[in-house]
């Protein structure tokens, strides 16, 4: 529970698709919720629930300054195991993770503490007891690594769905070379056809430099650029082709249930 309005942060995947959503307290009581806002590709949801006065809301901690090596416990249901409780460290940030085979997940927290099926959409907590992320996966057949959405994420778009709004995220229609990375920028490797990067005349050997006017040296900051535009903006993309600096202007779409990077 994100305040003392009732409003309750979990995984987009934990309540998609249900037809009725019921929160669970630790005495057995049961209160009936409903969504407020959605955010699918970024895999969060904001619930409304009647909660009892005297459940206090967690405090929510500034994910930015997480840091590895610090302490991480996780709490959820894993297997259907009630109120489980489990610790470890911080064993990364700015983790990229898939989602199912849409939007990639960027940005995360990387733990050790265990997260499996039925951790999702709980807390992860630093050692002050202060919310840093949202349980939201692990990775199969490998130990020891789970994954978190910062807080931060959440935070940042808290009123949106607080208004009941389903977030989209800007889509520019592209995967990058197989490095990911080259010196100067993002290589394109493919561009999706009808991709807004297409009818912006973006093509595969490109090397984007500058999105809305900020560096982009790697993918992940290239994804970061984007998640801060809206569906429907016009964006000034920089490339470098056969040496030369270009720019096109690119008119964003939202992001596919379905599609390449």
């Amino acid at each position: 529970m994100v305040d003392r309005e009732g409003r309750i942060l979990t995984n987009n995947h934990v309540i998609d698709g249900a037809t009725r959503i019921t929160v669970r307290f630790n005495d057995g009581t049961e209160i009936e919720a409903r969504v407020l806002g959605r955010d699918p590709a970024g895999d969060l949801a904001l619930l409304q629930a009647q909660v009892p006065a005297e459940v206090p809301p967690l405090p929510l901690a500034d994910s930015d300054l997480v840091k590895p090596g610090e302490v991480a416990i996780a709490i959820g249901s894993p297997q259907g195991l009630g109120y489980s409780i489990t610790a470890g460290i911080v064993s990364g940030i700015d983790r990229t993770a898939g989602a199912g085979g849409g939007r990639p997940l960027s940005g995360l927290i990387q733990t050790d503490a265990a997260i499996n099926p039925g951790n999702s959409g709980g807390p992860l907590l630093n050692g002050r007891g202060e919310v840093i992320g949202i349980n939201t996966l692990g990775s199969t057949g490998v130990q020891n690594i789970g994954f978190a959405v910062p807080i931060n994420s959440a935070k940042r778009i808290l009123p949106r769905l607080i208004a009941g709004e389903v977030i989209q995220h800007a889509w520019l229609g592209i995967s990058a070379a197989s490095a990911q990375t080259n010196a100067n920028g993002v290589e394109i490797a493919e561009v999706v056809s009808g991709s807004p990067a297409a009818r912006a005349g973006l093509a595969r050997g490109d090397v984007i430099t500058k999105v809305a006017g900020k560096t982009v040296r790697d993918v992940d900051e290239l994804r970061k650029v984007l998640d801060e535009q809206r569906v429907g903006q016009t964006i000034t993309v920089e490339f470098t082709r056969g040496g030369r600096t270009q720019t096109a202007q690119v008119t964003l779409q939202a992001w596919p249930t379905q599609t390449s990077p």
